[in-house]
């Protein structure tokens, strides 16, 4: 069973759960797999108070979740070591920074091809990013240099990157709904990151 992740570089932390694996032999999710996945995922929202909900679409498009897991790991690192201005093994530990939970969707493309799209639940940054214009500016100038599979970032028509407060009614369950959608197609169940890009704890 694998673990929740933490810093790999700081002690372990407490309360740590893995996914649940209700899904059948042949990769289908069961409805009980759904619900403790859903219990899950609300329970998150007790434990940070996300500020941010970002939208990224990644160019060229991710054609798989390993992908776009992949271009999660970049982008996260990236932002994390501007904001503390630190080397990646010196991240403060999850609880003493801005928290980061990842879910990668699929949807067909114009071509009818399935591809990814990402979703950030952000918690607040420290001073002195504070608005989205903030956030934006750091994302312009930290994360996007260098990075390949970031462009277009904010451009008027189809923008790389959508920026939105975080709103529990909205955004708590949205992800959800790729569970439901693909619930009888082979891997529905890969929606949460739950690599070491997300921030996932459960206090039992």
């Amino acid at each position: 069973m694998t673990t929740m992740p933490t810093n790999h570089h700081k002690p372990r932390q407490p309360d740590v759960q893995s996914q649940p694996r209700n899904v059948t032999r042949a990769g289908y999710v069961t409805h009980q797999y759904q619900k403790e996945l859903e219990k899950l995922i609300k329970n998150q929202w007790k434990q940070m108070k996300p500020r941010w909900f970002l939208t990224i679409q990644w160019t060229p498009p991710a054609r798989s979740f390993h992908v776009a897991v992949e271009h999660s790991k970049h982008f996260r690192n990236k932002l994390l070591c501007s904001v503390y201005d630190c080397e990646l093994d010196k991240l403060p530990d999850m609880n003493e920074r801005c928290r980061m939970i990842w879910f990668h969707e699929k949807a067909p493309d114009v071509y009818g091809r399935i591809i990814y799209h990402s979703h950030l639940h952000m918690s607040k940054l420290p001073a002195p990013y504070r608005s989205i214009t903030d956030l934006e500016l750091l994302l312009i100038q930290k994360v996007k240099p260098g990075f390949r599979s970031l462009q277009h970032l904010f451009r008027s028509k189809n923008p790389s990157i959508v920026i939105k407060p975080w709103k529990y009614n909205h955004h708590s369950s949205y992800n959800l709904k790729d569970y439901y959608r693909y619930r009888h197609h082979q891997d529905a169940d890969l929606t949460l990151d739950m690599s070491k890009n997300s921030d996932l704890i459960v206090t039992k």
